[in-house]
């Protein structure tokens, strides 16, 4: 079965977050934006109701806080998806996952994103996982209300 590819929830007022942040710059495919801290293990509908509760921390003209999306998860996981296709060593990819990890503070887990899997499944959304050995942005889906992973913030 062929799902069609779903687009960003980038406009959504439900999909916003806050906190600390700390510059990310993804400078050859043209994406930046600043990652906010790290908000615990979560379901995805409880991420969106902690991120709005953020939200409302903010002063005026300051830009929402929300999840990520796929394509900005795919971005920071470039890198490593690169060094795959040019059939790296096993050590090489680790190292690669490690930078990852450093640059943009990220746990060895799973993380949330705004991106609904398609349209066909309305309570499932993808995610990103990273482990030692590979990182990937999920080819499964899960239940935004029933699962719980990890929520970092951007904007």
């Amino acid at each position: 079965m062929q799902f069609e590819q779903p687009k960003p929830f980038e406009q959504r007022p439900d999909d916003v977050g806050g906190g600390n942040i700390e510059q990310t710059e993804n400078v050859e495919g043209g994406l930046s934006f600043e990652w906010g801290p790290e908000l615990g293990d979560m379901s995805w509908s409880d991420a969106q109701e902690k991120i709005a509760e953020l939200n409302k921390t903010l002063k005026e003209g300051e830009k929402l806080w929300r999840l990520p999306t796929k394509e900005e998860w795919e971005e920071v996981l470039k890198p490593f998806n690169e060094a795959q296709e040019k059939d790296v060593s096993e050590e090489d990819l680790k190292k690669i996952i490690e930078d990852i990890r450093k640059t943009n503070n990220l746990q060895l887990d799973g993380y949330w994103s705004s991106t609904p899997f398609s349209s066909d499944y309305k309570g499932y959304a993808w995610f990103v996982i990273i482990h030692s050995y590979a990182c990937y942005v999920g080819n499964d889906y899960h239940n935004r209300g029933v699962d719980h992973f990890l929520v970092r913030c951007v904007r």
